[in-house]
């Protein structure tokens, strides 16, 4: 049962990875049918992990929950700004390498 816990668990990771590199379905590279049951599924999803992580969160918990994820949002801004200018100059639109090394 583990192993097949992990295979679920890397599929997960690996798309969630490709939706916020690729930011788009038509450029993703997971199977149309995975990214459909996620968008299928992913309010529900989400407001079921809302209502279980706030009920066990005191107010400090979730102001430093509101600001992760302010500053989460302000990082990912950045590298997709980034990237776009990447792109623009000519670099690959896969080749996250050259990001890494800048």
């Amino acid at each position: 049962m583990t192993v097949f816990q992990v295979g679920i668990d890397t599929t997960f990771i690996c798309f969630l990875i490709d939706e916020e590199v690729n930011q788009t379905p038509e450029k993703m590279r997971a199977h149309p049918k995975l990214i459909n049951l996620f968008a299928k599924h992913g309010a529900k999803s989400m407001e079921i992990g809302a209502k279980k992580s706030d009920r066990h969160m005191n107010e400090q918990q979730r102001e430093r929950r509101k600001t992760f994820i302010a500053e989460k949002d302000a990082f990912q801004q950045r590298v997709s700004i980034h990237a776009n200018a990447h792109r623009a100059e000519g670099g690959g639109t896969n080749n996250m390498n050259g990001l890494l090394a800048e």
